[in-house]
């Protein structure tokens, strides 16, 4: 058969002048590896692309942008060398358990739709490096998405979020985060642990703060971006070497209630909302030498011991803290001890390595120590000199 001016052009998307049919009778002549069926109206994926699993097995990219897709077919799966599939703005409510039988996919793009949530099975497409669900009505994300082994970019933003799952620690891959105007309060502080991390980008939510060990051990991670979350007050000093954007960042005036409130902490003109787990907060002012709380000294021995000890009985809180301590001091002696529940603060600006920082009303830093003797070290030289 002779070649068709289509063929000419099979990997442009602008395939509007070709019906269904056409493109998918082209696609089985010459074996395409990519399949264009943006704008087409489809209120389904065609039949005869998943009924037959020998017709397209050397698809591996399927575009169906700006179509009227409602769900998948549960034999979806039969697209065995399927490696993108691209949804972007359709009417999807769900996605089919069977997700799972897309076995080589590495990308899947579902952004713009109308999804509530996704399902558990998602979390053993063992292959995916990218996924793709910003601009839906997504209320949580599954904890299975920590099995995603090979994932490296998460996109989740203009959702209803107001949690992150602690799971996603697990995904060592993962490179970048971005959950742009959702409702986060917090983000899990085991995301400390991801090694590779270069991009975390949480703008528009609701933070009142951050993991206090952000950046401290990730040598990757570059940029943290938080602008417009009026109610974080403070910073990580563990960020101060990173490019921060926080711009309209704790603009929220806080009330009598959060004021007095023992997490809260106002030093230098500068305030901070620390982490719910640290029920002693100092800021080195006492007259008297504090007794660590039994419940720290009990922690720093169950973390200290954490390998030979079975801490499976614990509660979840307590152990999720036993693993991954709220912080570690940050003494420039390298003290680097771990803190649970309780702190000596130090609010502080670094205008010279934060250039934001020189502007009026901008945020601050909040350095953690693990005694008095720390504190004093590190109000005396934040930064290590060696």
């Amino acid at each position: 058969m002779a070649t068709t001016t289509r063929s000419a052009s099979i990997l442009a998307e602008d395939s509007e002048a070709s019906s269904v049919a056409e493109l998918l009778l082209e696609a089985t002549e010459n074996q395409n590896h990519s399949i264009y069926l943006n704008y087409k109206g489809l209120t389904d994926i065609p039949s005869e692309l998943v009924d037959n699993d020998e017709t397209f097995k050397n698809l591996k990219h399927l575009f169906l942008k700006r179509n009227l897709i409602q769900t998948l077919p549960s034999n979806i799966g039969n697209l065995t060398g399927l490696v993108e599939l691209y949804l972007h703005s359709n009417c999807l409510t769900t996605l089919p358990d069977e997700i799972y039988t897309l076995v080589c996919l590495q990308s899947l793009n579902v952004s713009n739709n109308q999804l509530k949530s996704l399902p558990a099975t998602i979390g053993q497409l063992s292959t995916l490096q990218k996924l793709l669900v910003s601009d839906n009505l997504l209320g949580t994300l599954p904890p299975e998405l920590g099995k995603l082994q090979e994932l490296s970019v998460l996109e989740a933003s203009t959702n209803q979020l107001t949690s992150l799952p602690s799971e996603l620690c697990h995904c060592n891959k993962l490179q970048s985060i971005n959950v742009t105007n959702n409702q986060l309060r917090c983000l899990p502080r085991q995301i400390i642990n991801l090694p590779f991390l270069k991009e975390l980008t949480a703008n528009g939510n609701r933070l009142v703060y951050l993991p206090m060990d952000l950046g401290l051990w990730q040598e990757h991670l570059s940029t943290v971006y938080v602008d417009n979350n009026p109610m974080l007050h403070a910073l990580p000093f563990s960020l101060w070497q990173k490019k921060i954007g926080a711009t309209r960042c704790g603009t929220q005036t806080l009330s009598a209630e959060q004021c007095s409130s023992k997490r809260t902490i106002q030093a230098n003109s500068l305030t901070a909302i620390l982490p719910p787990e640290l029920r002693l907060v100092k800021d080195g002012s006492e007259p008297h030498k504090e007794v660590l709380p039994l419940l720290e000294i009990s922690l720093a021995v169950v973390h200290r011991l954490n390998d030979r000890l079975d801490i499976s009985s614990l509660p979840r809180t307590i152990a999720e803290l036993v693993t991954c301590p709220t912080a570690h001091c940050m003494a420039p002696s390298c003290c680097e001890k771990p803190i649970f529940t309780a702190a000596w603060v130090h609010l502080l600006k670094l205008e010279w390595a934060q250039p934001w920082q020189r502007s009026p009303g901008s945020i601050g830093f909040a350095g953690l120590c693990c005694s008095k003797q720390c504190l004093r070290t590190f109000k005396r030289i934040p930064v290590p000199t060696f």
